[in-house]
């Protein structure tokens, strides 16, 4: 089976880094020699695009800037669909959704599934008016160009289907993920003098992207709060623009009070020494999907304490605290919970954890869905 896969770039996130796993598996014994897969980026090749190559996957760049080369986009899409006839293509976003749905339909209508990652974006708040446009003509066209629309959590399910997206035509799958290798004494150590973190500290982390969506502001409120009682205590945050070079996150830092304790690491090939660094996971967002983030901390035996968006609630259960968004002081409540549990109660708590992704969230287990999917998919059209 020929997949196409259409994203609108290929930077570390969600969406792709949950379509390299998917691909990985198909090169895998759990799918070698079922699938052959191409990927198409709307925009660049970026990290995870060098990465797809390496695995031998075609990656072709399209180098869209904005709505002037959308046009263009839909063009050079459809000719990549021509040549490679695919018998599939899975779409990842919303303008990949739309731009790979209209090109598919130009190129001889194979079958499209698209992937729908965000429950809600607040206007104005760390998205762009043309993205709101991109999403109400998905909803508009939902009944027309895809066969089936996945969505990575219920709640995106949920506001995507009160925005108009074609309700038959829904499935909720989640992210699946590689158990990794829990870290050595030795590893800990290493990834912690990598960060510059003093070994015997007690390490809260936060990962993400520099967006107003991730509020980074009520983390740093409530870091403030718990560090004037915990002399001990330090922060490490990862990903795109969380570095020295963002001056609007530095004052930030710095007008805490605190900023030698804040460890801004920047963005990461991979979360492994991030996570083996970390002995507390904070997710504190205004808006997400089904967040990667804290399923990978889990899996890494990290607790976490996350606020109620999206599916997060639901991935964390019993192991974890959940507080409302943009209120920092209930934040840094449950995040003092978890510093004050006994090392081995904590301990007890990460390794619940990593057994609740274990059973639920496995790439085995979603990998077999997605298999299913696209074969009843490829299976209606001929």
């Amino acid at each position: 089976m020929v997949v196409l896969h259409v994203v609108s770039n290929l930077t570390p996130g969600g969406a792709e880094l949950m379509m390299k796993r998917l691909i990985a598996r198909h090169l895998a014994g759990a799918g070698s020699g079922k699938y052959r897969d191409h990927v198409v980026s709307l925009r660049e090749k970026a990290s995870v695009g060098a990465q797809l190559e390496a695995m031998g996957i075609e990656v072709v760049p399209l180098g869209m800037t904005g709505p002037l080369s959308a046009r263009k986009a839909v063009r050079s899409l459809a000719a990549i669909i021509e040549r490679l006839k695919p018998d599939l293509v899975q779409t990842w976003l919303y303008h990949a959704d739309l731009v790979g749905g209209i090109a598919a339909r130009r190129a001889g209508a194979p079958p499209v599934i698209w992937n729908v990652r965000t429950t809600r974006i607040p206007p104005g708040r760390g998205t762009s008016a043309m993205t709101t446009l991109v999403r109400r003509a998905c909803a508009f066209l939902s009944s027309r160009l895809p066969r089936r629309i996945v969505y990575v959590a219920e709640s995106a399910r949920r506001i995507h289907e009160r925005l108009g997206y074609d309700a038959s035509k829904s499935l909720v799958l989640p992210n699946g993920y590689d158990m990794p290798a829990l870290p050595s004494p030795d590893a800990r150590a290493a990834a912690r003098a990598r960060f510059d973190i003093p070994e015997a500290a007690v390490v809260i982390g936060s990962a993400g992207r520099y967006n107003a969506l991730k509020d980074y502001p009520s983390f740093i409120a409530a870091a403030a709060a718990l560090a004037a009682r915990r002399p001990g205590l330090r922060f490490l945050l990862a990903g795109r623009e969380l570095d020295r070079r963002n001056p609007e996150l530095v004052a930030m830092v710095e007008a805490s009070g605190f900023g030698e304790r804040f460890h801004l690491a920047g963005e990461q090939q991979g979360l492994g020494d991030f996570l083996a660094a970390t002995d507390i996971f904070c997710l504190h967002s205004i808006v997400e999907g089904f967040p990667n983030v804290v399923a990978e901390a889990m899996a890494m035996a990290v607790p976490c304490a996350v606020t109620d968006v999206g599916d997060a609630a639901l991935i964390v259960g019993e192991t974890g605290f959940v507080v409302p968004p943009e209120r920092p002081e209930l934040m840094a409540e449950a995040l003092e919970r978890l510093l004050a549990e006994p090392e081995t109660e904590r301990a007890e708590r990460g390794r619940l954890a990593r057994e609740r992704i274990a059973a639920n969230y496995s790439m085995e287990a979603i990998g077999a869905r997605y298999d299913a999917l696209y074969e009843s998919v490829v299976a209606k059209v001929n």
